[in-house]
């Protein structure tokens, strides 16, 4: 079987329970925007390999708290 390439974001991303319920649209507008991508994806695929390897390494090393706090930050403003 084989996984889309941004599968282990989505993974990584399900495992913060704040985040787990969060619209999926808006989960891609903040990422992207983490990544550098201007534009609304409709797919984490949409974005570059760089881009999506960025976030997963980025993603490995910060934690749900931290995640969840930048993720309101990113809701604020």
């Amino acid at each position: 079987m084989k996984f889309k390439p941004s599968s282990l974001i989505w993974m990584r991303l399900r495992s913060s329970p704040l985040l787990a319920v969060v619209q999926p649209q808006t989960l891609r507008l903040w990422l992207a925007t983490k990544a550098g991508c201007t534009g609304k994806p409709k797919s984490l695929n949409d974005l570059e390999p760089e881009q999506l390897q960025t976030l997963q390494k980025w993603l490995e090393v910060t934690s749900n708290e931290s995640l969840e706090a930048q993720f309101h930050a990113f809701l604020k403003g």
